[in-house]
């Protein structure tokens, strides 16, 4: 997360990006990327500006697959003009 004031506006805006690497074998079924998960421990370390980029690259692993839970949702979220809290329903648990 960054903030950052814009040249023009002089609004001040929070911006973020997902860092993602190949997806895992057993989650390429959904995409064929997923984003890097950190382990807390790695916190420090990716975040610490004097890091090598050999380090940091050693930690942009797909992610453990006890970490992440995949649930079935709607095809609604493959639309960006779909933006509603039905997005985030779990398709069976209505």
């Amino acid at each position: 997360l960054e903030a950052w004031k814009h040249p023009t506006s002089g609004q001040w805006l929070r911006t973020m990006c997902i860092v993602t690497v190949a997806a895992a074998p057993d989650l390429e079924y959904v995409h064929d990327r997923m984003p890097v998960v950190l382990e807390r421990d790695e916190w420090s370390t990716w975040l610490d500006g004097n890091t090598s980029q050999v380090d940091l690259e050693r930690m942009m692993n797909p992610t453990a697959l006890d970490v992440i839970t995949s649930y079935p949702i709607s095809t609604r979220v493959n639309s960006v003009r779909n933006n509603d809290s039905e997005l985030v329903a779990v398709l069976g648990n209505k």
